[in-house]
Protein backbone atom coordinates (compact mmCIF):
# COMPACT_ATOMS: atom_id res chain seq x y z
CA UNK A 1 0.00 0.00 0.00
CA UNK A 2 1.16 3.60 -1.05
CA UNK A 3 1.50 6.09 2.33
CA UNK A 4 -0.34 8.89 2.08
CA UNK A 5 0.08 11.70 -0.14
CA UNK A 6 0.49 14.11 2.42
CA UNK A 7 3.72 12.00 3.69
CA UNK A 8 4.69 11.76 0.62
CA UNK A 9 4.81 14.99 -0.57
CA UNK A 10 7.48 16.02 2.16
CA UNK A 11 9.58 13.21 1.51
CA UNK A 12 9.37 14.35 -2.56
CA UNK A 13 9.97 17.72 -1.60
CA UNK A 14 13.42 17.27 -0.28
CA UNK A 15 14.66 15.26 -3.42
CA UNK A 16 12.94 16.96 -6.13
CA UNK A 17 12.96 20.81 -6.99
CA UNK A 18 9.67 22.84 -6.45
CA UNK A 19 7.44 22.97 -9.53
CA UNK A 20 7.18 26.59 -11.33
CA UNK A 21 4.72 27.63 -13.63
CA UNK A 22 6.73 26.30 -16.69
CA UNK A 23 6.94 22.58 -14.79
CA UNK A 24 5.03 20.19 -16.70
CA UNK A 25 2.53 18.59 -15.08
CA UNK A 26 3.33 14.73 -15.56
CA UNK A 27 6.89 13.49 -13.96
CA UNK A 28 8.43 10.91 -16.56
CA UNK A 29 11.25 8.79 -14.13
CA UNK A 30 14.15 7.18 -16.10
CA UNK A 31 16.64 4.69 -15.14
CA UNK A 32 19.82 5.56 -16.28
CA UNK A 33 21.68 1.86 -16.01
CA UNK A 34 20.23 -0.04 -18.91
CA UNK A 35 17.77 2.87 -20.28
CA UNK A 36 19.96 5.92 -21.28
CA UNK A 37 23.43 4.33 -20.33
CA UNK A 38 25.45 1.27 -20.98
CA UNK A 39 28.05 0.64 -17.61
CA UNK A 40 31.08 -2.04 -17.38
CA UNK A 41 33.95 -2.41 -15.26
CA UNK A 42 35.97 -3.66 -18.58
CA UNK A 43 37.24 -1.53 -21.05
CA UNK A 44 34.81 -0.42 -23.65
CA UNK A 45 35.73 1.08 -27.15
CA UNK A 46 34.68 4.33 -27.84
CA UNK A 47 32.92 4.93 -24.42
CA UNK A 48 31.58 8.51 -23.99
CA UNK A 49 32.91 8.38 -20.30
CA UNK A 50 35.44 6.71 -17.90
CA UNK A 51 34.83 7.30 -14.43
CA UNK A 52 37.35 6.47 -11.35
CA UNK A 53 34.88 6.97 -8.57
CA UNK A 54 36.83 5.40 -5.70
CA UNK A 55 39.11 6.61 -3.87
CA UNK A 56 41.91 4.88 -1.79
CA UNK A 57 43.09 1.69 -2.64
CA UNK A 58 40.32 0.53 -5.18
CA UNK A 59 41.65 2.08 -8.63
CA UNK A 60 38.85 0.67 -10.92
CA UNK A 61 37.21 2.59 -13.56
CA UNK A 62 33.51 2.43 -14.66
CA UNK A 63 33.05 3.00 -18.61
CA UNK A 64 30.05 4.44 -19.24
CA UNK A 65 28.55 4.43 -22.87
CA UNK A 66 25.36 6.50 -23.99
CA UNK A 67 22.61 4.56 -25.72
CA UNK A 68 22.23 6.04 -29.32
CA UNK A 69 19.62 8.41 -29.80
CA UNK A 70 19.49 9.31 -25.67
CA UNK A 71 19.90 12.84 -25.87
CA UNK A 72 17.90 13.21 -28.69
CA UNK A 73 14.80 11.43 -26.86
CA UNK A 74 15.45 13.46 -23.05
CA UNK A 75 15.32 16.78 -25.61
CA UNK A 76 12.60 15.88 -27.36
CA UNK A 77 10.56 14.23 -23.84
CA UNK A 78 11.46 16.83 -21.73
CA UNK A 79 9.19 19.30 -23.79
CA UNK A 80 6.46 17.41 -22.39
CA UNK A 81 7.48 15.91 -19.17
CA UNK A 82 9.39 16.93 -15.84
CA UNK A 83 12.61 14.37 -16.09
CA UNK A 84 14.00 12.82 -13.17
CA UNK A 85 16.27 10.11 -13.32
CA UNK A 86 17.07 7.31 -10.96
CA UNK A 87 19.88 4.80 -10.90
CA UNK A 88 20.14 1.25 -8.41
CA UNK A 89 24.06 1.97 -8.45
CA UNK A 90 25.26 1.15 -5.55
CA UNK A 91 27.40 4.09 -3.34
CA UNK A 92 30.76 2.34 -1.81
CA UNK A 93 32.04 4.68 0.86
Amino acid sequence: MLPMYSKMKKVCSAVLPLRTRSTPLTTLVLDMDGTLTFTSCEELNNCDLCLEPYEGEDTSKVYVKLRPYAREFVAEISKYYEIVLFTAAEVRI
